[in-house]
C-alpha cells in the first residue's frame, strides 16, 4: 500500500516463487475458476528452456508440429494446449519427441506446477484436481479472466496487458496497460 506495508494480496503473492504478475494472476484466477490453467501457463513460462525444439534437419516437420498446437488466442493458450496434450498422453516422452516438444521444459513445468499447486493450497486457493479439469480449456473463460495473460481480448475490459498479467486500470496501474479497439478476426 502507500505506506509500504504488504496488503493481504501482497502477503499471498510473496508466497509464490514467481514474478509478481504471475503470482497475482494465479491468486485472481480463483475468481474465474482457472487456477490450474494459470499455474500451468506460469510454470511453462518459468522454465529456462523453450517449449519447442527445431532441429536443423527437421525444421519443416518441427514447424508443422508447432502449428498443430497453435491457438489463435495467443502463445500462452498455445503453451497450455501443448501441456494438456502431453498430459493426455500420460506425460509420454515419445509424444514429446514426435511433436518436437522439449521434454526438459515439459518436465520442469510439471514439477513447477506441482510446487505452485502446493503453494496455492497452503494459501487457501482452490486448485481442484487434474481429473476435474477438462481436456480442452474453454478459451473464452481464459480470455475473460481479469488477469489472464491474454486478458482483455474478450469480455468487458477494453484493455490488454503489454508484458503479461497486470492489475486492471481501475487498480491504478494504467501505465501497465494500453487501450485497444475491437479485436479483428
Amino acid at each position: 500500500d502507500r505506506e509500504g506495508v504488504l496488503t493481504p494480496i501482497g502477503r499471498k503473492m510473496a508466497e509464490f516463487p514467481l514474478s509478481p504478475q504471475y503470482a497475482r494472476a494465479i491468486i485472481e484466477s480463483e475468481k474465474c475458476g482457472l487456477v490450474r490453467e494459470l499455474v500451468l501457463i506460469a510454470s511453462i513460462m518459468s522454465s529456462d528452456y523453450g517449449l519447442f525444439v527445431r532441429p536443423a534437419e527437421h525444421r519443416a516437420d518441427a514447424d508443422r508440429a508447432k502449428m498443430s498446437f497453435a491457438q489463435k488466442e495467443g502463445d500462452h493458450v498455445s503453451y497450455l494446449n501443448c501441456f494438456r496434450q502431453w498430459q493426455l498422453q500420460n506425460y509420454s516422452e515419445a509424444f514429446a519427441k514426435e511433436n518436437y516438444l522439449n521434454i526438459r521444459t515439459l518436465r520442469k513445468a510439471r514439477d513447477i506446477s506441482e510446487q505452485l499447486f502446493g503453494v496455492c493450497r497452503r494459501a487457501g486457493i482452490a486448485v481442484g484436481t487434474e481429473e476435474e479439469q477438462s481436456a480442452s480449456v474453454n478459451i473464452d473463460d481464459v480470455l475473460r479472466c481479469p488477469l489472464a495473460p491474454e486478458a482483455g481480448l474478450k469480455g468487458e475490459a477494453p484493455w490488454r496487458p503489454l508484458l503479461g498479467p497486470f492489475p486492471r486500470p481501475s487498480d491504478r496501474v494504467v501505465g501497465a496497460a494500453t487501450r485497444l479497439g475491437p479485436r479483428r478476426a
